[in-house]
């Protein structure tokens, strides 16, 4: 007799999350591991504020901010991350040409940009190492939003690169 479809089928994102607030109602820990990201800006105020405003989110995601493009592949290569926030206008190493190296070296780690930058030839620099592009000031809901998408695309690069 044949398994029924149910026990083969994958459980979505949506069904995981649903478990795990019925759980934490209940007062269990998540079964599920934090989301690790890591957001990179040269500006300080920038990251704090970033912090500031993802607050509400740290029982969901580990973050981790740094303010260069050499810092951000230095802890690349120290701890895993499922996805990397970038600026665009950075000294030293833009942030097209991080998400670029990190695509190269880290191809799981899903990479968005976040920049200030709207100019068309900042935003075509960018497309080709990136999954998301926002535009500064970002509305925090976009941002989670962008990052919550991530975990198919993520899926998707475990897939091709293993």
């Amino acid at each position: 007799m044949p398994e029924p479809a149910l026990v083969n089928r994958k459980v979505s994102d949506r069904e995981n999350r649903l478990y795990d607030d019925a759980r934490a109602a209940r007062g269990y820990r998540s079964s599920r591991v934090k989301k690790q990201v890591l957001f990179v800006d040269d500006e300080p105020n920038v990251l704090q504020g970033l912090q500031r405003m993802l607050h509400p989110l740290r029982n969901e995601w580990q973050m981790t901010f740094v303010q260069s493009g050499a810092e951000a592949l230095v802890r690349l290569e120290q701890e895993t991350f499922d996805v990397v926030v970038s600026d665009m206008r950075m000294p030293g190493m833009d942030g097209a040409r991080l998400l670029n190296e990190v695509m190269q070296r880290f191809p799981r780690v899903v990479r968005i940009m976040l920049s200030g930058q709207v100019g068309k030839e900042a935003v075509l620099k960018a497309t080709g190492p990136t999954h998301a592009y926002l535009s500064k000031p970002c509305e925090p809901e976009a941002l989670k939003a962008a990052i919550l998408q991530t975990p198919g695309e993520h899926e998707l690069l475990m897939g091709l690169s293993a």
